[in-house]
């Protein structure tokens, strides 16, 4: 989550962002939703885990559901079924966890 400033800038929350691409092919076991969701535990420093795949199904997203991580994926659903190349994983309880319910931004803000 984000964290008081403690580097002396302007009092703003810092604010600690991970990227995946291209590696929940070779590492979705237990363990690795383990670390997922300790790193987006309270104390665990993660504020986001910003995921980008080749597959369109991923086999971590329902082993993250299940320990208590909002998975929001970015893609629409509804028109080409499953797609979860791109995703946002973030901690339990999350505010931005009604997104998942609204559709991905892409169904709800169209170019």
């Amino acid at each position: 989550g984000a964290r008081p400033d403690t580097g002396g800038g302007a009092g703003l929350p810092v604010v600690t962002v991970c990227v995946l691409s291209n590696i929940l092919c070779y590492c979705s076991d237990d363990a690795t939703a383990d670390m997922f969701a300790g790193l987006l535990a309270p104390g665990g420093g993660v504020s986001a885990i910003l995921v980008n795949e080749r597959n369109a199904e991923q086999t971590i997203v329902g082993k993250l559901q299940r320990r208590g991580v909002v998975v929001l994926k970015l893609l629409d659903q509804a028109s080409a079924g499953k797609d979860d190349r791109q995703m946002v994983f973030l901690p339990p309880g999350s505010p931005h966890a009604a997104a998942t319910a609204a559709g991905p931004p892409c169904a709800r803000h169209p170019i």
